[in-house]
Order: structure tokens, then C-alpha cells, then sequence
């Protein structure tokens, strides 16, 4: 095994003592993932549910506070060289007294330094959403259920109503007269 995995795997969950989380971030962790955030792409003929790594931070900072959590890359290393080189690196979560660690990856385009530099920020990117995953449906553990996640609808915040998505994918809903459609912010 990879000693960098290894690693990795043994940083998995170091409790630090003390309450580990409130009940209202317990709670906010425990709520079903909401429809609007997830997005798709298609992999090796897969298609992949996954969420942005913009989302995860936006999340972490509404349950953990933005000086309740941080992240720190322990390492990164190229691991294939040549023409299309693969980073991977291993970057440690800590929210109030939990502390998370996991491995991304991420390809490099072509051999260019910008490609490169693109390729590295995408492996930190993937390793921090990975060890945040381990918190639960908010940072997209559920989408890992193979009967699917449990997902919550967005909701409309004008009109206090749940949006439904409708074939082109954008989220909205019918207003009272069944005719007119508004496509407002999801809550």
C-alpha cells in the first residue's frame, strides 16, 4: 500500500477530546442534502454526483463558523510523471475538536506549468472535500448510498414553497394562477 494512503488512513478520525459538535451542527449534518446542490458529470460512462468544492467551504462555514474549521495540506506529491502528470495530496480537516484527513487526485491537461499548477489546486480541492465527507449528507456522503441519497427539495424563499425540477434542469414552480412559473433563489 501507497505509504502516503496509509497515512492518510490513519489520520482518518484523531479525536482531540472534549464535546466534538453542538446539537444544532449535529443536526445541520444530519439534514438530507438539498437537490439544488448536488451536481452531475460523467465519468468513465458513469454518471457521477458530486458537489463543488465552493459549496463545501460555503457549507462548512454555515455549520462550523468561519473560525470554527480549518484545512491544512500535509502533503502533495506528483505521482505520475510525463505529458499528463497525476497529483495527489493529503489535506487534514479540523472542525472544533474533529479532526479528518483523506487523499485526492487530480490530472494535469498537458505538461504546461498553468495545467499543472490547475491539476495541484484540483487534488487539494478533492482531498479537503473527501475528508469532508466523513461528516455526513452535508458534504456529500450520501451520494455514496447505493439506493440513492436522501435528498431534500430547495425551496423557493418569495414564496415559501418547495421548487421542483423541471426537464431543461433548472429548479422553479408555478405560481397560483398554474400559468405563471418563477424560477426565484433556492433557500
Amino acid at each position: 500500500m501507497n505509504h502516503m494512503l496509509e497515512e492518510a488512513i490513519d489520520l482518518g478520525a484523531i479525536p482531540m477530546g472534549g464535546s466534538m459538535l453542538t446539537d444544532e451542527q449535529v443536526a445541520k449534518l444530519k439534514a438530507p442534502l438539498a437537490a439544488n446542490r448536488v451536481r452531475q458529470r460523467s465519468q468513465a460512462g458513469r454518471s457521477l454526483s458530486y458537489i463543488e468544492g465552493y459549496d463545501v467551504i460555503d457549507t462548512a462555514n454555515d455549520i462550523f463558523g468561519f473560525e470554527g474549521w480549518s484545512y491544512h495540506v500535509k502533503d502533495i506529491q506528483e505521482v505520475i510523471g510525463g505529458d499528463r502528470p497525476l497529483y495527489q495530496a493529503i489535506v487534514v480537516v479540523t472542525a472544533g475538536n474533529a479532526v479528518r484527513s483523506d487523499v485526492g487526485l487530480s490530472a494535469a491537461a498537458n505538461g504546461t506549468p498553468d495545467s499543472r499548477d490547475t491539476a495541484i489546486k484540483g487534488a487539494v480541492t478533492d482531498a479537503m472535500k473527501r475528508a469532508f465527507r466523513s461528516f455526513g449528507a452535508q458534504f456529500g456522503n450520501s451520494l455514496y448510498d447505493k439506493d440513492g441519497p436522501e435528498l431534500s427539495a430547495p425551496r423557493c424563499e418569495k414564496h415559501g414553497v418547495d421548487l421542483k425540477r423541471g426537464a431543461t434542469g433548472k429548479w422553479g414552480h408555478l405560481l397560483e394562477d398554474g400559468k405563471t412559473a418563477c424560477f426565484g433563489e433556492a433557500a
